[in-house]
């Protein structure tokens, strides 16, 4: 059975990186504008690149390239 990898979302909200009403409040924009998720949260200053590229890296299993040396 093929396990799927949980949403963005859920992982910047289990992390404590965004709240809920946060996410509500980037889907909604992304309903209206379009894009990803991530990018509708970095946009609207709900969340860092560098914390986003962490979740993105966590969701898909590989290392994270990020801004910070």
């Amino acid at each position: 059975m093929l396990k799927l990898a949980p949403r963005i979302g859920e992982l910047l909200l289990g992390e404590s990186l965004v709240t809920p009403f946060q996410l509500k409040e980037a889907l909604a924009a992304q309903v209206i504008y379009g894009g990803r998720i991530g990018t509708c949260l970095v946009e609207m200053g709900f969340c860092d690149i560098d914390h986003l590229a962490l979740a993105l890296g966590e969701q898909h299993g590989v290392p994270a390239a990020s801004r910070r040396a």
